[in-house]
């Protein structure tokens, strides 16, 4: 039954629907250039203070 439920579709602020397995997907990948992004600003600022 969760195949079924991955298939969903779920709708985006553009129209355009995407299963619910690629809405996840693009959550985690989003979470994780999130956290990717923070780390490289607290490295720039380590390396912008020698």
């Amino acid at each position: 039954m969760a195949l079924f439920n991955d298939e969903k579709l779920v709708s985006v602020d553009d129209g355009k629907p995407i299963t619910r397995k690629d809405f996840l997907k693009l959550k985690k990948e989003y979470e994780d250039l999130k956290e990717e992004n923070e780390i490289l600003k607290a490295a720039a600022m380590i390396l912008g203070k020698k």
